[in-house]
């Protein structure tokens, strides 16, 4: 007996790609380090555990500029507290 229902072969690619696309993303994203189920859920409405921030690269530049001048304060205090030391060792 023939079966009254025949898909083609553009409704099989839909069928799998429903099927398939979806296990890739998550997949990809179990590959790269992220959670892919929340990376899933975030696309179509849902709420994710991250909370995303925009931050200016000029934020970014100024505060690495405060970072790189306290380090640099740090530095300048450890050698005058070698050469202190090694003066010390040769009294």
């Amino acid at each position: 007996m023939a079966s009254k229902f025949k898909i083609t072969g553009i409704g099989r690619l839909f069928i799998f790609l429903l099927i398939f696309a979806p296990i890739a993303y998550i997949g990809a994203g179990f590959i790269s380090g992220e959670n892919g189920f929340d990376k899933f859920k975030g696309l179509f409405g849902g709420s994710s555990d991250k909370i995303e921030t925009s931050v200016s690269d000029s934020d970014l530049n100024d505060r690495n500029e405060e970072i790189i001048k306290e380090l640099r304060k740090e530095n300048a205090q450890l050698k005058r507290k070698i050469t202190d030391l090694e003066a010390q060792l040769a009294q």
